[in-house]
């Protein structure tokens, strides 16, 4: 639901406080480094290790592909129907397909799978604290061309017009993914951490105080906000987030399973609904996003659960049905 906004038509002002969702893709990225490379830690051989390894990033890119396709033809259809030379939209395609994703939320997979990879294979040659440092430095760089352009003067602009044409900007593993997955990856192999219960709890409340000033600080120097993704105090309130949510030793029960998948389906479905719902009601008389959001927002969060439930269901269904004994 990052990309509806259910405080938009109220102005930039009010919806600067849907802040906290600033750290969901983090914490997509974050837990999903440290499930991988946990898995790879108990494996015991290097052939496992990389059969592990491989079998998350083919489930991946069969994800990236399928739902690449879906987006392709909604893309697609708008720009056959308004007239637009389909040569140029392809190369553009080509282009966001391998940096970004066809639509705007998939480059989420490809950065993905490009930040485990590297993480990977750079921990067969590196310390944990080496691969650490360079992921800070590049996500140093991507805030630069991101949340904090406005710091740099205008002589380096050319320079950042550049990176962005070659990288779709540096909202990708590279730059954005990669930090959080060596991360994930490093708490993976350190277990517990003798953290107190109140000092996480504080250390969440604190990142996410000091994330709402850093946006509080940043929109008046800002053109956009919507586009904004990278922020530094992300970084804290994630890595506190998640240990928190490791200490509470939740059950792996059915409807855990169930909200697991569901997640990312969610994040996969919703803007699908965002566009459908885009050219739907206005005809109907609601207005555009910026007008209705609070609609918008609700309608989208409402047909993505739904979608996503049904959608696991099947997926379910069809689990019990090949395999019986799982009852």
């Amino acid at each position: 639901m990052i990309h509806c906004p259910p405080l938009l038509s109220f102005g930039n002002q009010a919806n600067i406080w849907f802040f906290i969702v600033r750290i969901a893709v983090p914490f997509f990225f974050l837990s999903s480094a440290y499930f991988l490379f946990s898995k790879i830690n108990r494996t015991e051989t290097l052939s496992g290790k990389r059969k592990v390894l491989w079998n998350y990033v083919v489930r991946l890119v069969k994800l990236w592909l399928f739902w690449s396709f879906v987006y392709l033809v909604i893309r697609l259809v708008p720009a056959v129907i308004q007239h637009k030379p389909l040569l140029w939209e392809a190369k553009l395609i080509l282009r966001d397909f391998v940096f970004s994703g066809i639509s705007n939320h998939l480059w989420f997979l490809p950065s993905l799978i490009f930040a485990c990879l590297c993480v990977y294979f750079l921990e067969q040659h590196w310390d944990s604290r080496v691969i650490l440092s360079v992921a800070a430095v590049l996500f140093v760089i991507g805030l630069f061309d991101n949340t904090y352009a406005f710091v740099l003067p205008q002589s380096v602009q050319p320079l950042l017009l550049k990176l962005n044409a070659l990288f779709c900007g540096t909202r990708n593993g590279l730059f954005f993914g990669l930090i959080y997955v060596a991360i994930g990856s490093y708490l993976s192999r350190k277990g517990q951490f003798k953290i107190k219960q109140a000092v996480l709890l504080g250390g969440i409340a604190g990142s996410l105080l000091l994330l709402l000033a850093e946006h509080l600080f940043v929109y008046p120097r800002t053109e956009t906000y919507t586009s904004l993704d990278m922020w530094i105090f992300a970084v804290p309130a994630t890595v506190f987030l998640f240990i928190w949510l490791t200490r509470l030793n939740l059950r792996n029960t059915p409807l855990t399973f169930r909200l697991r998948e569901m997640s990312l389906l969610i994040y996969l479905i919703h803007p699908a609904f965002i566009t459908g719902l885009g050219a739907l009601l206005p005809l109907l008389g609601f207005g555009t996003l910026y007008e209705s959001s609070l609609l918008y927002f609700t309608l989208t969060l409402l047909l993505s659960v739904l979608t996503a439930w049904a959608i696991a269901s099947l997926k379910n269904q069809k689990r019990s049905g090949d395999n019986p004994s799982r009852g």
